[in-house]
């Protein structure tokens, strides 16, 4: 039984801390629901090749 308990324990410890991150992202994509749009992967991309290959040019 103390071996059950100590698992139920630790189960109930991580699903703690997964749902506090869960609200967590939750929380800050409805803060700020234009910052999805406001992002543009490819401009990331494309300083990022442009950082990499700056010094082999």
């Amino acid at each position: 039984m103390k071996v059950f308990a100590l698992i139920t324990s630790v189960v109930r410890r991580f699903t703690g801390v997964i749902q506090k991150f869960f609200v967590l992202f939750v929380y800050y994509d409805k803060l700020d629901p234009e910052y999805n749009f406001k992002y543009d992967p490819s401009e990331g991309m494309g300083i990022l090749t442009i950082n990499v290959s700056e010094p082999f040019v």
